[in-house]
């Protein structure tokens, strides 16, 4: 591989692992969101949709970020009783279409 190619690899691995810190920050912010919503609605009587945002999009921002860093690391989950058998090439080309046929539809879908 030259050198241009793994200066972007390098750099797209650390992006992708700062992102996964910002989504481990977003986790006691998103706890704290959920507790002032409980304590809000059902000690006291009064619900703010407001909160109810703001935690669907602290969620969702975590879950997102955080699955930046899970894929570079190729730690996230699979269930594929076959891929152990496979040649490295074969769970490369697998993982590639997967994410080509899957992956990308559902975040076009979410970003139009």
């Amino acid at each position: 591989m030259s050198r241009l190619l793994r200066r972007f690899a390098a750099a797209a691995d650390h992006l992708a692992r700062g992102a996964g810190h910002v989504a481990a920050a977003l986790q006691p912010i998103l706890v704290a969101v959920l507790i002032a919503n409980v304590v809000l609605r059902y000690g006291l009587g009064r619900g703010f949709i407001e909160l109810e945002e703001l935690q669907w999009h602290l969620y969702a921002a975590s879950f997102l970020l955080a699955f930046a860093e899970v894929c570079a690391r190729d730690e996230h989950v699979r269930v594929d009783l076959l891929r152990a058998r496979l040649s490295a090439r074969a769970r490369a080309w697998i993982d590639f279409l997967g994410n080509l046929l899957l992956l990308l539809p559902f975040t076009l879908i979410l970003s139009s």
